[in-house]
């Protein structure tokens, strides 16, 4: 799988209705890094007083919540401090928000939220001066992911782009209601979209239904718990029709990226569950658990490259202790 950089391969130019684009300058095959940059204005989102317990996502969503939030200040002065270059870089970024809230809405609308290993519970927002532009759309060629060795943030290709083709993400990947997509690039981005995906009857259906079908797999608590199958309320051979179902629909839909990660990773736990009540299949069914982790890989190297992309064993059992011939019997392989 390619991890080359390509030199010269995009450029950005007015988009109709979007401000600024990213758009390809030559034909780019899938899995490539296309850029690769530092951030030009970073923020570690702090404890927010009154709100001490929030944190990771939850504090993000209140930090983000309003531009009257007293953080938002120390965001102001953090800008005021950036050499001239950088602050007319951010002022020039595009933003469909209320013009009253200028800086609020550039930042939000522009921004990528990471964590630092060091410190998980701490989101850190991160503006690039290029990667920034990519517009969104529901059915995205590229993909953004923050690089922990290199200390970048990444544009990296999960479909072949065509040249003069525009470079776009997916602003809410982890969501597939349009619904609820709908209403949250309204909040966080300040516009309505309206393309086929959130549109289009059958597509619309088919998320639906995969939605549904998501649901049913939540079993993180059953895995803590040794994988009883009365605790997930259904048989585990129905859950894994229903995962096996739900990994058709996203790849019918060609929704890549971390939904279709996870979705494999949760067949793959199934699995294992699966195996701890079948006897002599058990070795049969740890085959195919491989297999869809081996998916799950590929999924990662294909978003993030080939040198940060990583499944731990731990995480297709956490919180339960193996048998050494367990453990033999569901390595992954590399």
């Amino acid at each position: 799988m390619s991890t080359t950089n390509l030199e010269n391969s995009w450029g950005i130019i007015p988009v109709a209705g979007k401000g600024h684009g990213l758009i390809a300058a030559v034909d780019i095959p899938k899995g490539t890094t296309i850029l690769s940059e530092k951030e030009i204005f970073r923020y570690g989102i702090p404890v927010i007083p009154g709100f001490e317990y929030l944190d990771g996502s939850d504090r993000m969503d209140k930090f983000f919540e309003s531009p009257s939030n007293v953080a938002w200040i120390a965001v102001g002065n953090a800008i005021a401090q950036l050499p001239q270059n950088e602050k007319d870089i951010i002022q020039n970024l595009t933003y469909h928000g209320k013009t009253e809230d200028r800086t609020y809405w550039r930042i939000r609308s522009n921004s990528f939220t990471t964590y630092d290993g060091n410190d998980p519970g701490t989101p850190i927002v991160r503006v690039y001066e290029n990667i920034s532009r990519a517009n969104h759309t529901c059915k995205p060629n590229a993909v953004f992911s923050f690089n922990d060795l290199t200390g970048q943030g990444q544009l990296r290709s999960i479909r072949e782009i065509r040249s003069r083709q525009e470079i776009e993400i997916d602003y809410f990947s982890n969501v597939l209601s349009p619904q609820i997509r709908k209403k949250y690039l309204h909040e966080n981005y300040g516009f309505q979209c309206t393309c086929e995906q959130c549109e289009h009857a059958s597509v619309r259906r088919s998320r639906r239904r995969a939605d549904d079908l998501f649901r049913t797999l939540d079993i993180e608590h059953c895995l803590h718990d040794g994988g009883s199958a009365c605790k997930m309320g259904r048989p585990i051979k129905n859950l894994l029709t229903n995962a096996k179902d739900y990994i058709e629909i996203l790849n019918h839909l060609e929704v890549y990226g971390q939904l279709l990660r996870d979705a494999y990773v949760r067949s793959a736990q199934l699995k294992y569950l699966r195996s701890l009540e079948s006897g002599d299949n058990a070795k049969t069914i740890a085959i195919g658990a491989r297999s869809d982790i081996r998916i799950a890989l590929n999924i990662d190297s294909l978003c993030q490259g080939e040198d940060t992309a990583c499944i731990e064993i731990k995480d297709m059992y956490p919180g339960r202790r193996m048998s050494r011939a367990e453990a033999k019997l569901w390595e992954i392989e590399k």
